[in-house]
């Protein structure tokens, strides 16, 4: 264990809490769409960086929070991509309807 190891593993504990809140809000709601797509990138190359830091540093206490927040992220930026394009083949679909109903009226 590294001389800085329970530091680093005791805020990614905290992060890990606030982060939970978040990723609950959004899995309930089905609904990301407050999160721009950077707000994504830049979390998942935070924690990739975090998991390489481990590994060269056999930080294995980082491991586990980091994974998971990992894990989080990519299921939350699934959900975005997978309901935005949901919702705007909806709406494409509800355009052409209206057209449609105000052709034939």
């Amino acid at each position: 264990m590294g001389k800085y190891e329970l530091l680093a593993s005791a805020a990614l504990l905290f992060n890990f809490s606030s982060f939970g809140t978040l990723l609950y809000n959004v899995v309930t709601t089905r609904n990301a769409s407050t999160l721009p797509y950077m707000w994504f990138y830049t979390n998942i190359m935070a924690q990739v960086l975090m998991i390489i830091y481990a590994v060269l540093n056999g930080a294995y206490g980082i491991y586990l929070p980091t994974s998971v927040l990992l894990l989080g992220l990519l299921y939350m930026l699934f959900i975005k991509i997978y309901y935005e394009n949901g919702t705007n083949q909806d709406n494409k679909s509800d355009k052409k309807r209206d057209i449609i109903e105000a052709l034939l009226i």
